[in-house]
């Protein structure tokens, strides 16, 4: 039982943000199952409502049940309980206002903030969103966005060539690292270093940042801050069910 309990999951695993539907073929050989064992567990789990078979194909996706756990995990433990936590301890790490983000579609939007209790310093109060493009939140987020979601930001946002050269050797640079850092030099002037978060997929789906007034930006702070976000964002992606495993 407990054998056939770990293959029905092995095969509830396989279904991904890229991956949503599977046929029985492409099932049987990622798991390394017979099709006979496949098309048995498969039929198990549409009797659950854990799974369904796409009408008039011979894929399968994921079921009507699926998301009645979700919501029972979402009630269970929301967003905001595990992100602001994280935040509160990034703000005692690194004395600077942190903040997560959360892609709205068109931009990121501010869910949660930790504001800095210094006197000159970086303040989220007041602000609902941010650009994808020229903050370090939306760079993190969109390099490790879907392609679809890359490919829509870059034609909307770089208004040239080169604008659009210029972001999508940020967006490589910020995958090589895992992180991105970002110097905004208009009126309010602040530095910001920022992490992806993924939720039960590769793709991001938002980012947590700290941002700091750019003079203040030094060696040690910068090293305190990255080593903060890298593992708060690890921290959330695994409490909100991030299927990828987040190294850095």
């Amino acid at each position: 039982m407990a054998l056939a309990v770990q293959r029905a999951l092995a095969l509830l695993r396989l279904f991904t943000q890229s991956r949503p539907e599977i046929g029985l073929s492409e099932a049987a050989r990622l798991t390394g199952e017979s099709k006979a064992t496949v098309y048995r567990l498969f039929g198990t789990l549409c009797e659950s409502g854990l799974v369904e078979q796409v009408e008039g194909t011979k894929t399968y996706r994921l079921g009507p049940a699926v998301l009645d756990l979700a919501r029972v995990r979402e009630a269970t433990v929301p967003l905001l309980s595990v992100v602001q936590p994280v935040l509160d301890d990034l703000l005692e790490l690194t004395g600077e206002t942190c903040h997560f983000t959360q892609f709205n579609g068109q931009a990121m939007a501010v869910v949660a903030t930790a504001e800095s209790r210094k006197v000159h310093r970086i303040t989220m109060q007041g602000i609902n969103t941010l650009p994808l493009d020229t903050t370090a939140a939306g760079v993190a987020f969109l390099a490790f966005a879907s392609p679809a979601v890359s490919a829509s930001v870059l034609q909307e946002a770089a208004r040239d060539a080169k604008e659009k050269a210029e972001l999508e050797a940020r967006l490589e640079l910020t995958r090589a690292r895992g992180y991105s850092e970002y110097e905004f030099l208009g009126d309010d002037e602040a530095f910001g270093v920022a992490a992806p978060v993924f939720r039960g997929g590769s793709f991001a789906f938002g980012s947590l940042a700290v941002v700091v007034p750019p003079h203040r930006m030094q060696p040690a702070l910068f090293q305190k801050i990255l080593q903060g976000i890298l593992a708060g964002s690890k921290t959330i992606s695994m409490k909100i069910g991030s299927q990828l495993r987040v190294e850095h």
